[in-house]
């Protein structure tokens, strides 16, 4: 969790979540560390619980929004390009994956999905995005990786963000510590995590 804490001439504690999912505590000046960090740790339920809000308040705007971040950049002839690298690719890297761990698949189709990076279907034919090609080559494993283990999972959210703010980041150069934020369903259960690179 990202904490900045500002101090002032105030007489309580406050807790604010900002837009950047960061989290900012201003407290009174000669409020003990200790106290600060006791209170953050009573009130983490309720700071991830906002976080999450906001999160998906993000994902809600981008889906109205009818565009992915990144494809907003792109024209459809870059996106073919993505898609033919992707067919080379990706297909290559879900054999590895299946044999490593020992399971089946059916069809492997790369599309430009506007919210997904990739899901696998009951019958086992795994669709992934072919904005995945933009990432890393362990971001795309970790992707396949992740689809391949469980016929029903599906990766809803894959953002790439700035560790230090929690900002979104458009190239891997942006920053040096880069965060993968990853919701996926498994079934019915909605999976939340933090990668670090």
């Amino acid at each position: 969790m990202n904490v900045k804490i500002i101090r002032s001439n105030r007489k309580t504690l406050a807790i604010q979540i900002n837009p950047n999912l960061s989290v900012t505590v201003r407290a009174p000046m000669y409020a003990p560390q200790s106290d600060i960090e006791r209170i953050l740790r009573e009130k983490e339920g309720w700071i991830q619980k906002h976080i999450e809000k906001i999160r998906e308040m993000k994902e809600k705007k981008k889906e109205t929004q009818g565009e992915s971040v990144e494809s907003e950049y792109l024209i459809n002839e870059e996106i073919k390009k993505l898609a033919d690298k992707a067919l080379q690719h990706i297909p290559k890297r879900v054999s590895y994956f299946a044999k490593q761990i020992g399971v089946t698949y059916g069809k492997v189709t790369i599309r430009n999905q506007k919210t997904r990076w990739g899901s696998c279907s009951s019958k086992g034919n795994l669709n992934f995005n072919c904005l995945l090609m933009l990432t890393p080559p362990e971001v795309i494993d970790y992707v396949v990786n992740t689809i391949n283990s469980d016929p029903v999972m599906e990766v809803e959210y894959y953002e790439i963000v700035d560790g230090n703010t929690l900002e979104s980041i458009k190239n891997w150069s942006d920053t040096d510590y880069p965060v993968g934020c990853i919701t996926v369903y498994c079934g019915e259960v909605r999976l939340i995590d933090n990668i670090k690179y």
